[in-house]
């Protein structure tokens, strides 16, 4: 699901551990420490990796988990989703408006939150999210395109536009679950962000960067 940060790493984590298998099975040789690297969503996707595998490497076990990180880089990853929620809401304006129905379906279906999507979308996302992005025929130029606007209020409604509305209220709680600022990164880093991105905004690598506890191992690269 998208921006389901957990569901994303461990497919990583889960091909990673299959590796080994694949690779004495033919002969092959290979190192045990690993270089992660990602961008945008895979920037976030990245970070989560590393965690995991921190998670992982944190039980101690290297007979089940023999690898070790060499490196993490990621760029311009939406590490702080429930802060682009605000940022977006207060901008009146979304960068990549196909990640609205992406966001609101991925988690809604991630937490079985059985949400009424007439509670979030508006026409013409409305009667059109199942052909514009379940069916997967078209690509996230197309679909916002599709959308005809960047504009949050003439794609949301007013409801999931209140940070005070019910709904409104767990579609933030939900983003907040899939945030890794603050996580105490023990890997070695490097983080890039362009300010003047308008997809993911930069208030993402900012409170990266303001939220890590120890930052001596890690290396960040902010410009334009």
């Amino acid at each position: 699901p998208y921006l389901h940060w957990r569901s994303a790493a461990k497919t990583a984590v889960d091909l990673l551990n299959c590796m080994p298998a694949l690779l004495n099975y033919y002969g092959y040789s290979y190192p045990t420490d690993v270089v992660i690297s990602g961008y945008s969503q895979g920037g976030a996707v990245a970070l989560g990796v590393a965690r995991m595998m921190e998670e992982k490497m944190a039980e101690g076990d290297n007979t089940k988990f023999p690898w070790t990180i060499r490196k993490l880089y990621a760029g311009a990853g939406p590490y702080d989703p429930a802060a682009t929620y605000l940022y977006s809401l207060e901008r009146n304006s979304m960068g990549i408006p196909a990640a609205i129905p992406l966001i609101v379906l991925g988690l809604n279906d991630a937490y079985d939150m059985g949400f009424e999507l007439e509670d979030f979308f508006l026409e013409p996302l409305l009667s059109h999210y199942v052909e514009w992005v379940l069916s997967k025929e078209y690509t996230v130029e197309q679909i916002n395109q599709l959308i005809g606007s960047t504009v949050m209020t003439e794609i949301m409604t007013p409801d999931a536009l209140d940070p005070q509305h019910p709904m409104a209220e767990m579609l933030y709680e939900m983003l907040l679950w899939n945030s890794n600022v603050g996580y105490d990164l023990q890997s070695p880093a490097y983080f890039l962000h362009s300010v003047d991105d308008e997809v993911v905004p930069l208030i993402n690598t900012e409170n990266l960067i303001a939220e890590m506890p120890d930052d001596s191992h890690i290396s960040y690269d902010i410009g334009h």
